[in-house]
């Protein structure tokens, strides 16, 4: 008995050791099958896929796209091990992460690892996200809910992350606004949430935030800005929130304060915290006021701000002990500890796509704020979408490729410094041990850190183009929907989507106010969402013109309002208009100003007249005018970019006088310069003589005995001859003090000739036009009747360059610029001052053309579309404005009205010197502009006539006389070739012969028929 019971002890024994020698080598097992799998040489690399949201469907796809990604891949061999935890409906929310860690821990040391894809969202994820930063080793993360991103905050070292980041959001909205023309806004943003370059990037510089608050901000400074934005931002202005859900309740309790929820503003908040929920509480009450909710607001607002903040659901950051997840074997316990709120049950699914919707993920208590307890109806949110990931996803199909091309990319480059490591090496860096010291090899080393670095910069390269032409975004709207019982719910409808940041497509919308179009907009339209505006003109050719109806139509033109009569309004800002219009969807009433004017402020702080008067008393919103844009104008209105470059010139209408003096060819000089030319001419003269008869080498008798002698004609000869141009061959003096003195001579004739062309032109200019002038300060304005349009940029010019000038116009006072013209045509206006283009039409429509442009543009000026303070259409409407520049349209219609006009082409050429003729070409001068000159001709015939007669009655009754002088006389002395050589001969050596011996001899050569004779140089 005790033998059998020995036997039966050591049986059971024997049992226990077998067991625990089998169960040690299961254990063992796995471990050794590792050890086998790296001991075998070049161990190929690893990719660990987490699925912290299992679905049977998700790893099946993954599985069959990856099998083609590898028919492209260099890594052919690359082993991909699935790490995900089989979720029992027992599971709770502490073991599920924990659980999930610890496989991914045992993984990762099955080789080495080059990447880890986490794919899923939740506390799972975080946990993977934390631990594989902590080992430096590349994870790449696509979760399906943009709140993880939240969570987690910022990107570790060497994470890269698919889905909707700050960037997108700025797109997105960036896109919206362009979409719905909201390029100038207001804008209040929490940097810290979203950078302001990612939302008002240069490549879209039509977005120009007029006003920018930065949040958080202090209640007085929120209520300071926000007050001046309701007193100046006039209707139609629209502001974005870039901020959270406390801040923006902080903003909307402000802004009601001012009435700024009642319509006059849209409001776009841009949930960068992705704390709208749709499952938030509906509020339902027999009545909702649209501008405010004062009953509601006051059971909320106890509560204090500090506790508002409910949009993250887990402990803060500093308290937690993921950084030190290498020596994870000590902390375990401290994991244990983590507590995630509110996390979320998983549930199994039964479905065959794998979707998750953002709606169905964590509630927010009862305890958190209500977004429908604070804003208005008619607001607009935009919030990201969740990502949907279903069979077939094409996302999917590319985020691995991507990956696939990075990884084989980092190989490729860093192959040749693989080549000088062993296996060994490799494996003591690749492979990573969530339980390893803080000095393993595989967390400080060079290697290691240059894959994962190459690697991560390639991945976030990808990884971010996929996000942007993935990324969706939904567009909120809160509306109000009636019940029986007149009970109202407000619920969050979709009216918009987003995607790629660029494809916009919108619903109809409920905008503030509670209308289906904005209330700043409603005007009776004839459509419903239509806006009409009132948009006022002043009538100026070609830019605005009126005709009269033709049988209750408009032949030409848009019908408008002038007074109370309707009349066809045309002209280029008219074209202009009808463009703008079509291009952006709205429709407009077109009225003429009452006053006709286009805008003076009646004294320093007094009313304003004309078109600025119409949009400063909101009478129109929009003003398509000639109108220029000034300093003082832009303080009380906005202008768009501009569409026509002006100025301001001078016209007039010239006539030729009737009475030209016949000494005019004198005028260009004064007596008394005249006086002093020829004094001047005869003082040299003589002196030339007096030089060359006292020069020992100069033409004299005693000099060196020449033949011909230098006398006082001689000299005068000379003077002339210089003065008129040497039109004429005279005898040159030799002595050297005259060679001097003639050159001397010969420069002041060419100064003299040149002043006295220069003098001449502008005479008969001045004969035949009037005067011109260059600029305001010219003082010959004073002199003239000089008027300006009221009210015009051209009297605003004038009352600051020369307040005189200004204040001698006043008596000359002009209307408008038609007026001017006629007063020009009848001889009341001397000057007319007004804008370039408007005088050039004028110019060139003239009858006659005889209207003349005097001198160059003194002013440049644009012209530009005015609207009210604050009007959203600012920025549309410029850059409707600025295509139409940089694709001609705005040069077509230029030269639509421009263009062929019967002046248009001389208008230009007419000279100052010359009378122009119909079509624009000068007229010649006529025999009685220079009749003076034939007059001085006819003077010298006759006076030539008188000296021929002297001439004779010397030579027939003096001559004979001095030649029986005595040889002693002073008449037969050498001196009398100082004043004449041929004198002295005829007294002293020639003989006289008959006056008539030359007329006879001239007969005689004629009988004789040598007419040829009568043509050349004698050479006796």
């Amino acid at each position: 008995m005790c033998g059998f019971s020995l036997g039966i002890v050591i049986l059971l024994f024997v049992v226990f050791v077998c067991l625990q020698v089998s169960c040690t080598a299961d254990i063992t097992k796995p471990g050794r099958a590792t050890k086998g799998r790296l001991r075998a040489p070049y161990a190929p690399w690893r990719l660990v896929v987490c699925l912290t949201q299992p679905q049977a469907t998700l790893k099946a796809d993954i599985q069959k796209v990856w099998e083609e990604v590898k028919l492209e891949s260099l890594q052919g061999e690359m082993e991909v091990s699935y790490v995900e935890a089989r979720i029992t409906p027992m599971t709770d929310s502490l073991s599920y992460p924990l659980s999930l860690l610890n496989k991914f821990c045992m993984d990762i040391e099955n080789g080495k690892t080059i990447l880890s894809l986490v794919i899923g969202g939740g506390s799972a994820a975080r946990f993977l996200i934390t631990a594989t930063t902590s080992l430096n080793l590349p994870v790449l993360w696509l979760p399906f809910a943009h709140q993880d991103f939240l969570r987690q905050k910022k990107s570790g070292r060497y994470e890269s992350r698919l889905g909707s980041s700050s960037e997108e959001v700025g797109a997105a909205a960036a896109a919206l606004m362009h979409k719905a023309n909201w390029h100038a806004f207001i804008l209040l943003i929490d940097t810290t949430l979203l950078p302001i370059n990612r939302l008002l990037r240069t490549d879209r510089p039509v977005l120009t935030p007029r006003t920018i608050i930065h949040l958080p901000a202090t209640d007085r400074t929120l209520r300071v800005r926000l007050r001046r934005i309701a007193e100046e931002g006039g209707s139609g202005g629209v502001l974005v929130l870039g901020c959270d859900l406390n801040n923006a309740r902080r903003v909307l309790a402000i802004a009601r304060k001012f009435e700024m929820l009642s319509g006059r503003f849209l409001w776009l908040w841009l949930d960068l915290k992705a704390e709208l929920r749709s499952g938030e509480p509906n509020l339902i009450s027999s009545h909702i006021m649209y501008n405010s909710r004062s009953s509601i607001i006051a059971s909320e607002s106890t509560m204090p701000l500090e506790n508002a903040d409910r949009n993250l659901n887990f402990i803060p950051e500093n308290d937690m002990h993921l950084h030190s997840l290498p020596n994870l074997a000590n902390d375990v316990h401290r994991l244990q500890e983590y507590r995630w709120q509110n996390e979320k049950k998983v549930i199994k699914r039964e479905e065959k796509n794998f979707n998750v919707d953002p709606d169905e993920e964590i509630k927010i208590s009862e305890k958190g704020l209500n977004s429908k307890n604070f804003m208005p109806v008619g607001m607009l949110a935009l919030r990201p979408a969740g990502i949907k990931i279903m069979s077939g996803d094409s996302m999917l199909a590319r985020m691995l490729r991507e990956t696939s091309q990075a990884i084989d990319q980092t190989i490729s480059d860093l192959k040749p410094w693989f080549g000088r490591l062993r296996e060994s090496q490799l494996k003591e860096y690749f492979i990573p041990s969530c339980f390893s010291p803080t000095n393993a090899k595989f967390l400080v080393n060079e290697a290691r850190d240059n894959v994962s670095k190459a690697l991560t910069i390639k991945l976030r390269k990808s990884m971010r183009q996929i996000s942007k032409d993935k990324a969706e975004f939904h567009l909120l709207n809160l509306q109000s929907v009636k019940f029986p019982g007149n009970k109202t719910q407000l619920r969050w409808t979709k009216v918009g989507t987003i995607k790629g940041g660029k494809d916009v497509r919108l619903d109809t919308i409920t905008w503030p106010g509670g209308g289906i179009i904005p209330a700043y907009l409603e005007q009776n339209g004839d459509r419903i969402g239509i806006p009409v505006y009132n948009i006022v003109t002043a009538l100026a050719p070609p830019f605005a013109m009126a005709t009269s109806l033709q049988e209750g139509l408009c032949l030409r033109g848009i019908a408008c309002h002038q007074g109370i009569n309707i009349v066809c309004c045309y002209g280029l800002t008219i074209d202009l208009l009808s463009l703008v219009a079509r291009e952006l969807g709205f429709q407009f009433d077109l009225y003429v100003a009452k006053d006709g004017l286009f805008g003076k402020r009646n004294g320093r702080n007094g009313p304003w007249s004309g078109v600025i008067g119409e949009l400063v008393a909101g009478r129109a919103q929009l003003a398509f005018a000639p109108l220029s844009v000034s300093a003082r104008r832009a303080e009380v209105v906005d202008f768009t970019i501009p569409y026509f470059f002006s100025g301001v010139s001078f016209l007039a209408a010239p006539k030729l006088k009737s009475e030209i003096p016949l000494l005019a060819f004198l005028l260009p000089f004064s007596t008394e310069l005249w006086i002093a030319v020829f004094t001047s001419l005869n003082i040299t003269a003589m002196a030339v003589a007096a030089y060359e008869w006292l020069s020992p080498f100069g033409l004299n008798p005693w000099g060196r005995q020449r033949s011909k002698n230098f006398s006082i004609a001689s000299a005068l000869w000379v003077m002339w001859g210089l003065l008129c141009g040497h039109l004429v061959a005279f005898k040159a003096p030799k002595s050297w003090p005259n060679k001097f003195l003639i050159n001397v001579w010969g420069g002041f004739s060419v100064i003299f000739v040149a002043s006295y062309t220069a003098n001449i032109a502008a005479l008969i200019a001045g004969l035949f036009f009037h005067s011109a002038v260059s600029n305001y300060h010219d003082r010959s304005l004073l002199s003239q009747r000089v008027g300006a349009p009221k009210a015009s940029a051209a009297e605003y010019y004038v009352q600051r360059a020369n307040p005189q000038l200004w204040s001698h116009m006043a008596r000359y006072s002009l209307s408008d610029v038609a007026e001017g013209v006629d007063r020009l045509k009848n001889g009341s206006l001397d000057i007319l001052i007004a804008d370039t283009p408007i005088l050039d039409y004028y110019r060139a429509t003239d009858n006659g053309c005889r209207l003349q442009k005097i001198g160059d543009t003194i002013n440049e000026d644009t012209y530009a579309v005015a609207l009210v303070k604050g009007h959203p259409l600012k920025e549309s409407i410029s850059k409707v404005i600025a295509n139409y520049t940089s694709n001609g349209l705005l040069d077509i219609l230029q030269e639509k009205w421009y263009g062929g006009l019967p002046c248009i082409r001389g208008r230009e050429g007419i000279a100052a010197d010359l009378e122009p003729e119909p079509g624009g070409q000068p007229r010649p001068l006529g025999v009685a502009s220079v009749a003076g000159v034939f007059c001085l001709l006819g003077l010298g015939l006759v006076l030539g006539a008188i000296i021929l007669a002297g001439e004779h009655l010397f030579y027939r009754y003096t001559l004979p006389k001095l030649r029986h002088r005595p040889k002693s006389s002073v008449w037969r002395s050498r001196n009398v070739m100082f004043f004449s050589q041929k004198l002295y001969r005829f007294i002293n050596c020639v003989e006289l012969v008959s006056p008539h011996h030359a007329a006879r001899e001239l007969v005689h050569t004629v009988r004789q028929g040598q007419i040829t004779s009568l043509f050349q140089k004698s050479v006796k």
